[in-house]
């Protein structure tokens, strides 16, 4: 799960051109639910096998794949901006 969380923390501190920052982290781990409530039904079984792949650091593949599912728009908000996407069903690319 880290691994995959901090793909998407670097992803995000990348297009503000900086080195990553609580927020960075925060957003990450909040938009899979790492932070709050964990999904349910297939929304966890989907969580789990995204993360299971992307287990390992030499897995760049699977971290990759999984920053790639969230958009820059999305990335570029603020944290509870981003975590309302979530909310909303708007914070992953389909």
């Amino acid at each position: 799960m880290v691994v995959g969380c901090v793909g998407v923390a670097l992803k995000r501190a990348s297009l503000f051109g900086r080195a990553p920052t609580a927020d960075d982290l925060e957003v990450a781990f909040g938009l899979f639910g790492f932070l709050d409530e964990p999904p349910v039904g297939p929304a966890l079984e989907e969580r789990r096998r995204l993360f299971s792949e992307a287990s390992h650091h030499h897995h760049y593949t699977e971290v990759r794949r999984i920053a790639d599912l969230v958009p820059d728009a999305t990335l570029g908000l603020t944290r509870r901006e981003a975590l309302d996407a979530r909310d909303s069903g708007h914070a992953f690319t389909p």
